[in-house]
């Protein structure tokens, strides 16, 4: 099926190669506005760790006493064609992730102190975020974004070969794209190290296990010798399989869903009759529950961004952006 959708893939790479032309040459409009704006992105769709390491980086920000703002698209979400201030009390809310997309969630609760904006339009949005007193934007996954101007782009890159384009693969544009990013960004899950292909390099490291509700139940590394059955909908499965196995769990069988999707009440019932110690999904799966769990079972794992190479060079351009430490 693939080689059979090759043709259009190669179709599709042609005119996200002629988009980007189009707006480096001046020919398509770009907007600015009044505050320095750092991108975080991808080459390919779903799965590099854009969502994580937009965390991260707010996060750097806020301890230096930034105003930090951060625009996501609002993927998933049903009123994403608005653009909507996210308050992080909406991550306990059932049914807040079907509105506004569970990445939005996520981050405006790991930052409460950030604003935090959500919507298909990326350049009204860092509008919306200058309006509220905003110092910095950071935009996740605005890599093809290119109606708003970033005056960082970081991209990342996750180690694995880049995909064909759609509708064949998962890749937005061909690799001659990244030409135009600023700097490079090696993002890595745990057990995986970086191979010193960018100046940039971080990973996730597992963290905690947590109830629906958000209440701590132990160390990730807690689930050595328990028997796990694996509930998730992220556009890298495999990769969560991996990370659990790793720390010692013995998996005893998943139920996969589409990147964002919300588990189905056939699936619960599944896992449900698998008899294992516990089930376990991502803190993104978690942020669609709305804090409600189907079942006693389930718990949620939590990760953390460790960056494991060029902080001073990162630190170098914020600086040259105008945001040093406070």
């Amino acid at each position: 099926m693939r080689r059979l959708l090759l043709p259009l893939a190669w179709a599709y790479g042609g005119l996200a190669a002629l988009r980007r032309s189009a707006y480096r040459q001046g020919y398509l409009p770009v907007g600015r506005v009044l505050v320095p704006v750092i991108s975080v992105g991808a080459l390919a769709a779903g799965g590099s760790g854009k969502t994580p390491v937009t965390g991260w980086l707010a996060g750097l920000l806020l301890a230096r006493g930034r105003r930090v703002a951060v625009v996501h698209g609002g993927y998933g979400g049903s009123e994403a064609r608005r653009v909507h201030r996210i308050d992080p009390a909406w991550r306990w809310q059932p049914g807040a992730a079907h509105r506004f997309g569970d990445e939005p969630l996520l981050l405006a609760a790991w930052h409460p102190r950030a604003v935090l904006f959500c919507g298909r339009d990326k350049l009204a949005g860092a509008r919306r975020a200058v309006e509220a007193g905003a110092e910095v934007v950071i935009v996740d996954d605005g890599f093809q974004h290119r109606r708003l101007h970033r005056d960082l782009d970081l991209l990342l890159d996750d180690g694995g070969a880049l995909e064909p384009p759609f509708p064949a693969g998962l890749a937005r544009e061909g690799a001659s794209a990244a030409a135009d990013a600023h700097l490079r960004w090696e993002h890595r899950r745990a057990g995986e190290l970086p191979t010193g292909r960018a100046p940039l390099a971080s990973r996730c490291l597992p963290e905690a296990l947590h109830a629906l509700d958000g209440a701590r139940q132990g160390a990730a590394a807690d689930l050595r010798g328990r028997r796990v059955f694996l509930l998730a909908g992220i556009a890298r499965p495999d990769a969560f399989r991996r990370t659990v196995e790793e720390l010692g769990a013995a998996v005893t069988g998943h139920s996969w869903s589409p990147d964002h999707a919300r588990f189905s009440p056939r699936q619960l019932r599944a896992a449900a009759r698998s008899r294992a110690d516990l089930l376990l999904c991502t803190e993104k799966d978690a942020a669609r529950l709305g804090g409600r769990a189907p079942t006693a079972e389930l718990l949620y794992l939590t990760c953390r961004v460790e960056l494991a190479r060029g902080l001073p060079l990162l630190l170098e351009r914020l600086t040259a952006l105008g945001l040093p430490a406070v």
